[in-house]
């Protein structure tokens, strides 16, 4: 059990970090003008 909850919380995490890498990236190239 311990296992496949460390297993989910890293690809939550996993996720968080790429939607807002995403985010961020988008923001950006709005800010730049760049679409």
């Amino acid at each position: 059990i311990a296992f496949g909850y460390c297993l989910g919380h890293r690809l939550y995490v996993w996720l968080v970090r790429n939607i807002n890498k995403h985010k961020l990236s988008a923001a950006w190239s709005e800010s730049t003008g760049e679409k």
